[in-house]
């Protein structure tokens, strides 16, 4: 098996057990998508069109986010003594 690290998904609706009904992409795990503006389609109030582009590597919220995340479960693990 090949995997692209680079692609963050894929569709596959021609491997799904419902065919015609749904088209479904799989998202790579541990990528992050931003949210652009969203807006309604055809008028209808009910559908969005979200648009999700892949974040940047060097985007510094995320990365300040990400620390901040690793940061509160290393503290935590150490709080629970579970830490080795």
């Amino acid at each position: 098996m090949k995997i692209d690290p680079s692609t963050p998904f894929t569709n596959i609706g021609g491997m799904s057990h419902i065919k015609g009904e749904e088209e479904e992409i799989l998202f790579s795990m541990h990528f992050i998508f931003c949210i652009e503006p969203m807006q309604h389609i055809d008028g209808n109030d009910r559908l969005w069109q979200v648009d999700l582009p892949l974040a940047s590597d060097n985007d510094l919220e995320i990365h300040a986010l990400t620390e901040q995340i690793a940061y509160r479960d290393l503290f935590s693990e150490k709080k629970m003594g579970s830490f080795r």
